[in-house]
């Protein structure tokens, strides 16, 4: 499997990829697909905050229950594996956006008229998007000074060296976009954690430290330690949190 693949996947599950890729990672013409194990309603923690996370991933488990369908009706791959394809062979063989919507619209002419490819490289990252893989752009200063973000993304200028944040242009137009010397590409942490609770197999890893059976004199996690039981004594709000 290659890194753009890879992201994606990862944000779908493991439940997704076991049905999609062999061992080795690799497409089969055969492969099964079969849903992402029973869906967040079918979990039942006791509510409270498990309930908000589960309503935070409800639209994520439908964007992947349709991404899952067959490229087109009667064919074995799905929509989300040719497009995490597509979107590795942009990437590793520097392919503009021209291009690849100049390959998305050939594929829609030599497909049948039922597919479900996204037809130019908008409508693919939309549905990356949906998927919940979330990302931020942030500017920063050039000499790495600071970042222009919360009370500070209005600023034209560093406040500690000075430095102008946009590059200059040799005719100042209001109406172009400005363009940054330096930007950060933020990928959002909340998202992903939230999303391992969507796979029945990933929630009970999570919250292992929690549940294990502990044998007396042995120490096969962090938890089974005094130091993290004395924080759960002190702290049993946090601790309940598991």
């Amino acid at each position: 499997m290659n890194w753009a693949q890879r992201i994606i996947f990862d944000a779908v599950g493991p439940a997704f990829w076991s049905s999609t890729y062999n061992q080795d990672g690799v497409a089969g013409d055969g492969m099964r697909l079969c849903p992402l194990d029973t869906g967040p309603s079918s979990y039942n923690y006791g509510g409270g905050p498990y309930d908000y996370v589960f309503g935070l991933t409800d639209r994520f488990h439908d964007v992947v229950h349709t991404a899952k369908q067959p490229l087109w009706n009667g064919w074995t791959t799905s929509q989300l594996a040719v497009v995490a394809e597509l979107v590795d062979i942009k990437a590793d063989g520097h392919i503009s956006q021209r291009i690849y919507d100049r390959i998305s619209q050939w594929g829609d002419h030599v497909m049948v008229h039922d597919h479900t490819l996204p037809l130019d490289y908008y409508n693919t990252k939309k549905l990356t998007k949906d998927l919940g893989l979330p990302m931020k752009k942030i500017n920063v200063c050039k000499n790495d000074c600071m970042l222009y973000w919360k009370d500070d993304i209005d600023l034209d200028y560093c406040k500690f060296c000075g430095e102008a944040r946009y590059k200059l242009t040799r005719e100042p137009n209001p109406n172009r976009t400005k363009i940054p010397y330096v930007v950060l590409r933020y990928l959002p942490i909340t998202p992903r954690l939230q999303r391992l609770y969507v796979s029945k197999a990933t929630a009970e890893q999570m919250i292992w430290h929690a549940t294990h059976q502990t044998e007396e004199g042995s120490m096969c996690h962090p938890s089974d330690a005094e130091a993290w039981r004395h924080f759960d004594r002190t702290h049993p709000d946090f601790a309940a949190d598991t």
